[in-house]
C-alpha cells in the first residue's frame, strides 16, 4: 500500500529543539529518551546516529538500530539515510529480524539443521492438527479443535515471549490442581496441564522436521548468547553503538537478548553505548507479549542509565496537546512527562457526538468527509474493533467517497475469493451444504428461495426413501428431473450447475493444484468478472496455492481445503488488495494507525458502558491466568504489581486489580487514537450497535471525552430508539418477503427478480484448455488460456518444449540451480525494506544439500551470490515494489507473473530481474521475452510512462561481480513488444509446436524423445 501523503509529513531535520539537541549530544552511556506522540523520536535517532558519526566516536557500520515493525524500520531507513546519505552503512532492522540473523548464522553451534526454516501462523496450526486425535482430554470445556489449539498456541508464544519452558509450566499446574487455593484455580491449572502435553508435542514435532515458529528466533538467540559468550562479544565489537527504537513494544525475551549484548557496566569494559527511545503512553501490544516494564525499569536493566524527555510535539496544537495529557493523567502508571505544543503551532479542533445507533454515526462521519472533499486520503477513521468497519465503509460508499480498508487477514473473505473457495470445497467434498447454496445462490445460478427449500424437501424424501441420513443436498440436485415445485428455469440452473461440477470434478483427478484453481476461476466466469483490485486478490490467491507445501501429509485439494479453514481460523495476516496510489479514505484499527499521522482523524465507537458489547474500552481480559488456561501465569515470569495467590486477601482483588491494569491499556490505546489527529479530532459513538439486545449507551471514554468542555465541542447528542435499528430492519425484510411472496403466488415465482436463463452446456463441450472442441481441423491438444511468463519465456526459446512443459505436460527433473535461485531471490525479497547492511552468514547455511547442475557444486555458492548482489547498485536502494503480482490480457489469454524487484533509479522506472543461472546462449529468442512482458505489465497495470521505463537483468555471479544488462524503453520499444506478444500468442493458438533446436538443447528434460534435439546435438558434437 503506498502510504497516503498525510502520513509523510516531514519531521523537523534541521532546527532542533534544546531538548533535542541535549537527547542528540548525550554522551554514549545507556541512556533513556521518554518521546511524546509527534516529539520527533526519530528523527533524533537520526540525528543522533550523525552525531556519533561526525565526532568520529564510531564508524557509520559500527552503528546498529532496531525498531519493532517492518514500517517502524524503514521510517527509520529513509531518516538515517537523509542525514548520512544514501549509502550509510548502518545496520537497520526490527528486534526480531535481527534475532532471526543470529540464529541463522549460528545454526551449528544451536545444534540445529541447516534446513531449518520458519513456520507462519497457519502452518503451526496444521502441525498440531494433523495429530489432534493423539491427545487425551478430560477437563476442556469444549473439544473443538480450532479452539483449543488457538488456546495451544498462544500458550506456547507466550512461554516463547518470557522465556518459561513448558515443563515448568506442567510441573506449577500439577502442584496447584492439588494444592490451588481456590477452587477455580485448581480447574484452570487442570486444563492448563492438558494443554501443556499439546504444547509439548508442538515443541518436538517443529524439533524432528527442523521447523521454527516466530517467537522461537528470539529464545534461541537468547540461549545462543548465553551458551557462546564469544558471539555475544563478537557482535558488540561489530555494533559498538546500539539505539532501540518503540522500546516500550519489545518483549521480556528481546530485553534479555540485548542484556546479554550489552550487559552492564562493570560486566565488560565500559558502559555500553545503548540509546533506547519510547512513549509507555504508546504500549499498546500487551496482547502480542509487549513487557511494559522493559520501559519501566530501563534505568534498572541498563546502569547507569540517564533518563531525558521528548515532550515538544510538532503534529498537532494545544487543545489536543491539553487533551493527551489529561488521558495520561488517567493512567496510574504512566512516566512522568507532559506533551508541550511546538511554538506557532496551528490549532486543532476537537468535537464528538452521540447517535442513535451505528447507521446514523457512519451517516454522520460519511456526510462530513463527502463535504470536505478532496484529498480524501487526509482523513482516517480508526476502529477499536473490526466490527465497526462495515456500516461506516457502506456509508461512505453511499456518499461516493472512495475508502480504502487497510489491514490483515481480508483475503480469505473477498467475496471473490469466497466464491473460489466454496467451488473447490465442493469439489473436495460434495456433501458440504454451505458453499454449495453459495454458488447455488451466486449470480450464474440465481436460484431463489423456493427453488432451494424443494431442493431441500427432496433431499429429505431421498433419506427417508432410502434409510440413509447421508444423502446431501448435492444428491438432490443430481435427480433434479424429479424434484417437484421446482421452476423450468431453477431445472436448467441446477443442470448446468452439476455439468459444470462433473467437468471440474474430473479435471480435479488429473491437474496440479495450481492448475485445477486456476480452471475453476476461469471456468465459472470468476475471473471475467472481476475488476482490477478483485483480480489482483484472484491473481494472490493462486499464489497462495502455487507455494502450498504442507508440513504434513500430501498437497492435493482435500488438504489445500482443509488448510484454507487454518487460515481462516488462524487469523493469518493475509491482506487484500488494494488500488495502491489511489486517494482514499483510510480506514483502519487503532493498532494499525500506530506510527502514522493524518490531517482528519475519526474514532468511532466509544461505546459500551456495561455488558457484553463493550467496544470502547473492553476491560475484558484474556490474560488472567486465574480464569484462562491459555494464559501463562504471572508467577512464573517476571511481572510486578499483581499479587501472588498466596499473598491476596481475595479473588476478586487480583480480578479487580488485573482488569484495572486492562482499563489503563485501553486508555493508552486512546491516547494512541487521538495523537494521530493533526488538524481535526472527531470522536463518537452510538446507543446500538448490532448484535446488541439492548442499547450500549456511551462509555466512560466518550463522557471523558465531552466533559473536556473547554477544549472539546459536542456537535450533537442523540436519545436511543426503543427498538433496535436492526430488529426493525428484519421486520421490514421480512414484510416485503410476504408481500412478494404473496404477489407472486399465483405464479409460484421465487424470491428473486426474474432473469434471463442460464444455458445448459453439455458436459462433452466443456474443457479446460481454452480450446474449441476438438473436431474437424482442430489441434488434438490446445493450449490454456492462462499462461505465466516462464511459458512464454519458453515458447520464444522452443515451441516443443512449451508443449511438453504446458500443453502435454511431462514429467521433468529437479533443479539444483532452481533451489540456489529460489534460496537467493527470498533472501532479496526478505532483506528489501528491511537492512541497510545485513550481517552475513560465513558459509552457506541455508542451502540443503547443494546439487545445482549450472552452479559450482562447493560449499558456500549460496553465500557468494549474496555478495555478488551485496556487490551491485541495487544493494543500497530500497525498492519501490518487491515480487509485484501482475496480470495481462491479450489475445484471448491471460498471462500472469511476478517482477522480482522494482526501483526508482536515474529518473527511471527500474524493472529488474535477478538471475542465478548462466547467461542465455546466443541465438535464444527468449532472452528479452521476460522483461518484455514486465516492460508491458508496468504500462498497463500501473500506468507508467514507457519513456521512464527500464527493464534490466542483474545476472549474478558466484565467483566475480555481477553481470548486468539493461534496456531504456521507449514508445516504439512498447510497440514492438505489443507486437511481438500479438505474434506469439497467435502462434500457441494455431498450434504451431515446432522444434527450435540450439544450445538449450542440452539442457532440456525432453532430448530423449525428441529428433530435432537430438540431431542439433549430434551435429554439434560431429562438427
Amino acid at each position: 500500500m503506498t502510504p497516503p501523503p498525510s502520513t509523510l509529513t516531514p519531521e523537523p531535520l534541521l532546527t532542533l529543539t534544546p531538548e533535542q539537541q541535549t537527547a542528540v549530544g548525550a554522551p554514549l552511556t545507556p541512556l533513556l529518551l521518554v518521546a511524546g506522540a509527534g516529539a520527533g523520536k526519530t528523527t533524533v535517532v537520526g540525528r543522533r546516529i550523525l552525531h556519533v558519526v561526525e565526532k568520529n566516536l564510531a564508524r557509520a557500520d559500527e552503528v546498529l538500530g532496531l525498531t519493532f515493525t517492518n514500517k517502524a524500520a524503514h521510517h527509520l531507513k529513509k531518516v538515517v539515510r537523509e542525514v548520512l546519505g544514501p549509502d550509510a552503512g548502518v545496520t537497520i532492522g526490527t528486534y526480531h529480524s535481527f534475532g532471526a540473523s543470529l540464529v541463522a548464522d549460528n545454526l551449528l553451534e544451536l545444534g540445529l539443521d541447516t534446513a531449518s526454516r520458519v513456520l507462519d501462523h497457519a502452518e503451526s496450526w496444521q502441525l498440531l492438527f494433523a495429530v489432534f486425535d493423539e491427545f487425551r482430554f478430560e477437563r476442556r470445556r469444549t473439544l473443538s479443535p480450532q479452539l483449543l489449539l488457538r488456546d495451544a498456541l498462544n500458550l506456547a508464544s507466550r512461554c516463547a515471549d518470557h522465556l518459561v519452558p513448558i515443563d515448568v509450566v506442567l510441573a506449577d499446574s500439577i502442584d496447584l490442581m492439588a494444592n490451588a487455593r481456590w477452587k477455580g484455580m485448581k480447574e484452570t491449572a487442570a486444563m492448563r496441564a492438558e494443554l501443556c502435553q499439546v504444547v509439548a508435542a508442538y515443541q518436538r514435532r517443529k524439533k524432528e522436521r527442523n521447523l521454527l515458529d516466530y517467537g522461537d528466533q528470539i529464545a534461541l538467540a537468547v540461549q545462543l548468547l548465553t551458551d557462546n559468550p564469544a558471539v555475544a562479544e563478537e557482535c558488540r565489537r561489530q555494533h559498538r553503538v546500539v539505539l532501540l527504537d518503540e522500546y516500550q513494544d519489545t518483549n521480556f525475551a528481546q530485553r534479555r537478548m540485548l542484556q546479554l549484548l550489552y550487559p552492564a557496566s562493570g560486566e565488560v569494559s565500559g558502559a555500553p553505548a545503548i540509546t533506547a527511545v519510547g512513549d509507555d503512553m504508546q504500549s499498546i501490544y500487551g496482547f502480542r507479549g509487549a513487557h511494559l516494564l522493559n520501559i519501566f525499569k530501563f534505568t534498572e536493566h541498563f546502569p547507569p542509565a540517564a533518563t531525558l524527555p521528548l515532550q515538544t510535539t510538532f503534529r498537532f496544537g494545544p487543545a489536543l496537546v491539553e487533551l493527551a495529557n489529561r488521558i495520561q493523567g488517567q493512567v496510574s502508571e504512566a512516566l512522568p512527562k507532559k506533551l508541550e505544543a511546538a511554538p506557532g503551532a496551528p490549532a486543532t479542533k476537537i468535537e464528538c457526538f452521540l447517535a442513535a445507533d451505528d447507521a446514523s454515526e457512519a451517516e454522520a462521519i460519511a456526510g462530513d468527509l463527502a463535504g470536505r472533499g478532496v484529498p480524501w486520503a487526509a482523513n482516517a477513521i480508526l476502529c477499536r474493533k473490526r466490527r465497526l468497519i462495515g456500516p461506516i465503509v457502506v456509508a461512505l460508499l453511499e456518499h461516493n467517497v472512495p475508502v480504502e480498508v487497510v489491514g490483515g487477514s481480508g483475503l480469505l473473505s473477498r467475496p471473490e475469493v469466497v466464491d473460489v473457495v466454496a467451488w473447490l470445497e465442493v469439489l473436495a467434498d460434495p456433501s458440504l451444504a454451505v458453499p454449495l447454496l453459495r454458488i447455488l445462490q451466486g449470480p450464474e445460478y440465481r436460484l431463489g428461495l423456493r427453488d432451494l427449500a424443494a431442493l431441500a424437501r427432496h433431499m429429505r424424501t431421498m433419506r427417508e426413501r432410502a434409510g440413509d441420513g447421508d444423502i446431501a443436498l448435492i444428491d438432490a440436485a443430481g435427480e433434479v428431473d424429479q424434484v417437484p415445485d421446482l421452476s423450468d428455469d431453477a431445472r436448467a440452473r441446477i443442470e448446468s450447475f452439476c455439468a459444470r461440477r462433473a467437468a471440474l470434478a474430473s479435471a480435479a483427478d488429473s491437474q496440479t493444484l495450481v492448475t485445477l484453481v486456476e480452471t475453476v476461476v476461469r471456468e465459472t466466469g470468476l475471473w471475467a468478472a472481476t475488476t482490477p483490485v478483485e483480480g489482483e486478490n484472484l491473481l494472490r490467491f493462486l499464489d497462495l496455492a502455487s507455494h502450498f507445501d504442507p508440513v504434513e501429509g500430501e498437497s492435493g485439494l482435500r488438504a489445500f481445503v482443509e488448510y484454507l479453514q487454518l487460515l481462516t481460523d488462524a487469523e493469518e495476516d493475509l491482506a487484500e488488495a488494494h488500488a495502491s496510489g489511489t486517494d482514499a479514505v483510510q480506514v483502519m484499527t487503532i493498532h494499525q494507525a500506530k506510527g502514522l499521522e493524518f490531517p482528519f482523524v475519526y474514532v468511532p465507537g466509544l461505546a459500551g458502558s456495561k455488558g457484553p458489547s463493550r467496544i470502547f474500552p473492553d476491560s475484558r481480559s484474556g490474560e488472567n491466568a486465574l480464569g484462562n488456561s491459555s494464559a501463562l501465569p504471572w508467577w512464573l515470569r517476571e511481572d510486578e504489581g499483581i499479587p501472588f495467590p498466596n499473598d491476596a486477601a481475595s479473588k476478586s482483588e487480583i480480578d479487580e486489580f488485573i482488569k484495572m491494569r486492562r482499563i489503563e491499556e485501553e486508555w493508552r490505546l486512546l491516547y494512541v487514537a487521538c495523537t494521530r489527529a493533526q488538524n481535526q479530532l472527531v470522536c463518537s459513538a452510538a446507543h446500538w450497535y448490532r448484535g446488541a439486545l439492548e442499547p450500549q449507551g456511551p462509555s466512560p471514554f466518550y463522557e471523558f471525552i465531552r466533559d473536556q468542555a473547554d477544549i472539546v465541542t459536542e456537535r450533537f447528542s442523540q436519545e436511543p430508539a426503543e427498538v433496535a435499528p436492526h430488529v426493525v430492519a428484519m421486520q421490514s425484510q421480512r414484510d416485503a418477503a410476504v408481500a412478494s411472496a404473496s404477489a407472486g403466488a399465483a405464479s409460484a415465482g421465487n424470491y428473486v427478480a426474474p432473469v434471463a436463463p442460464v444455458p445448459v452446456l453439455p458436459t462433452g463441450q466443456l474443457r479446460f484448455d481454452g480450446s474449441a472442441a476438438v473436431g474437424q481441423g482442430g489441434p488434438a491438444r490446445a493450449a490454456p488460456s492462462a499462461l505465466s511468463v516462464t511459458a512464454l519465456v519458453t515458447y520464444a526459446r522452443c515451441p516443443k518444449e512449451f508443449y511438453w512443459s504446458v500443453v502435454r505436460p511431462r514429467p521433468r527433473r529437479a533443479s539444483g540451480a532452481a533451489r540456489v535461485g529460489t534460496q537467493v531471490h527470498r533472501w532479496i525479497e526478505e532483506r528489501s525494506g528491511r537492512q541497510l547492511t545485513l550481517i552475513e552468514p560465513e558459509a552457506d547455511v541455508l542451502l540443503d544439500g547443494p546439487d545445482p547442475d549450472e552452479l559450482p557444486a562447493e560449499p558456500g555458492v549460496v553465500a557468494r551470490l549474496k555478495q555478488s548482489f551485496l556487490a551491485s547498485v541495487w544493494a543500497a536502494l530500497d525498492p519501490v515494489r518487491v515480487e509485484a503480482p501482475f496480470t495481462l490480457v491479450a489475445g484471448g489469454h491471460v498471462v500472469r507473473g511476478r517482477i522480482d524487484a522494482v526501483y526508482e533509479r536515474d529518473g527511471r522506472l527500474e524493472l529488474v530481474d535477478f538471475k542465478t543461472g548462466r547467461l542465455p546462449s546466443a541465438g535464444d529468442q527468449s532472452a528479452s521475452v521476460q522483461l518484455d512482458l514486465y516492460g508491458l505489465a508496468a504500462v498497463d497495470t500501473w500506468r507508467a510512462d514507457p519513456d521512464r521505463i527500464r527493464t534490466t537483468y542483474c545476472y549474478l555471479r558466484a565467483d566475480r561481480p555481477p553481470v548486468v544488462e539493461s534496456v531504456d524503453w521507449t514508445a516504439a520499444t512498447l510497440d514492438k513488444v505489443r507486437a511481438d506478444l500479438s505474434a506469439s500468442l497467435d502462434a500457441v493458438t494455431g498450434g504451431r509446436f515446432g522444434a527450435t533446436p540450439g544450445a538449450w538443447c542440452g539442457r532440456c528434460d525432453f532430448q530423449s524423445f525428441c529428433p530435432a534435439g537430438k540431431s542439433w546435438l549430434r551435429a554439434t558434437m560431429e562438427a
